[in-house]
């Protein structure tokens, strides 16, 4: 029965969107062990080329009409289109050294630090942390007791700097935490 009908509504999403990322990477990592040390370092270079085309729309029709409402004109309830061109260098290194030690029982110390830098945001990120473990040697069972902690950055990548609205922000900063386990 028509009459009783309370009403019909249409939601209509479209997008076309196309993204390319290259990422290109020169690294280099060694070691070294001598006595009780053993060094790990690493280095990297890398270059982002992004290319970023954003077009997307929400249509919503609520028993034939248009909403948000606005006259005689058909408005979207939401619309991005956007292009995006931009490259991102990045160079980033370790160093490590872990410390062995014991006869018996064997300890093992770990202390080191990570540094990375990008000129996206020319942000210069340096994460120190270390770690100690303890491998009883006369028990029966193998146990080994870690404790560890340090400060950890992850820069942001493409998906972290698209706002809401499709446009791009290029000074957000590394997401940032202080860990202990």
């Amino acid at each position: 029965d028509p009459d009783n009908l309370l009403g019909m509504g249409v939601n209509q999403s479209y997008a076309r969107n196309n993204l390319h990322i290259n990422v290109f990477s020169l690294q280099h990592q060694g070691s070294w062990k001598g006595g009780a040390h053993y060094l790990q370092w690493g280095a990297a270079l890398q270059r982002q080329m992004i290319d970023s085309k954003i077009n997307q729309w929400n249509y919503s029709d609520s028993a034939g009409y248009s909403l948000p409402i606005s006259g005689d004109q058909l408005s979207l309830n939401q619309y991005m289109n956007s292009r995006d061109l931009f490259n991102i260098q990045r160079v980033t290194g370790y160093l490590q050294d872990n410390v062995h030690f014991g006869k018996t029982n064997v300890y093992t110390f770990q202390y080191g630090v990570r540094g990375n830098y990008n000129d996206l945001n020319s942000e210069f990120l340096i994460s120190p942390r270390a770690g100690f473990s303890f491998k009883p040697g006369n028990w029966q069972t193998d146990i080994v007791f870690k404790a560890s902690a340090g400060m950890y950055a992850q820069p942001a990548f493409y998906r972290e700097m698209v706002r809401m609205d499709g446009t791009l922000t290029q000074d957000i900063k590394a997401q940032k935490s202080l860990q202990g386990v």
